[in-house]
């Protein structure tokens, strides 16, 4: 099970000869995939590709939705960030002088380093549906404790209708999947520091905090339940469907 979901990360390291630090004048417009108009680099929140879901002290948490053969404004990354993928996808990643063509499958994660302004293209006839985890601290992907370029992670767990796997860990955060079975049950776990869950599908779980009544979370795929840590807590599966879920903690 760990070696199926470890395939499925990849490091896109920094697009060379990038442009230095660029101002947040103006608005995006949303363009063909075949522009080469210039644009003055947003915000991500300025972007209409981008709904916000959280943003605190730890991360950016964005839904990107870019229709077919389109793409989104010229948008300022200031540190590392996650894209996960929620349907098989194919795009380029663009900045003002390089492109990179990205093809991912469905719960597919990717690592990409920040410090430049780029837009996504949806280069297919169908939607572009991702989430984006801009970490704060950084992710640090050139110093895996495991996972990406070191050792595969070892600290896996399965038990009775459900899987737990790390994806991989760096010094600032600690990537992970669960899968549960209808009814099943991630025992009793502890997070030092918080974390957040997204779903891979649509879901219902039981969030029991130690000393606390149960929390009901109904979730849609792609939709994120954040968490402040420390934390102890246990998730149940409550639904009729399987509950595929990606879960960071920030270290930082």
């Amino acid at each position: 099970m760990a070696t199926r979901i470890l395939a499925g990360v990849v490091f896109i390291a920094t697009l060379t000869t990038l442009t230095a630090a660029q101002t947040r004048k103006g608005a995006a417009k949303v363009s063909g995939g075949s522009s080469n108009a210039a644009a003055t680099p947003v915000a991500m929140d300025a972007d209409p590709c981008f709904q916000s879901e959280v943003q605190n002290s730890n991360v950016k948490i964005f839904r990107v939705r870019v229709a077919a053969q389109a793409s989104t404004g010229l948008d300022i990354h200031k540190h590392d960030y996650l894209v996960l993928s929620l349907g098989n996808s194919v795009f380029k990643v663009k900045s003002e002088f390089n492109s990179r063509s990205v093809q991912m499958a469905a719960g597919e994660l990717q690592v990409f380093k920040g410090g430049w302004a780029q837009r996504l293209i949806n280069t297919t006839d169908s939607p572009l549906d991702l989430v984006e985890l801009e970490v704060e601290s950084g992710i640090d992907p050139e110093h895996p404790e495991c996972g990406l370029a070191a050792a595969e992670c070892r600290d896996g767990e399965f038990g009775d209708g459900f899987t737990s796997s790390t994806l991989f860990e760096t010094p600032k955060i600690k990537v992970g999947r669960v899968d549960l079975d209808p009814n099943g049950v991630l025992p009793k776990h502890t997070h030092i520091q918080s974390h957040v869950l997204v779903a891979l599908a649509d879901m219902k779980l039981s969030d029991q905090e130690t000393g606390k009544d149960a929390e009901n979370l109904q979730l849609k795929a792609g939709e994120v339940a954040w968490h402040e840590g420390p934390e102890e807590h246990t998730l149940t599966n409550v639904g009729e469907k399987n509950a595929p879920i990606i879960v960071v903690e920030f270290k930082e």
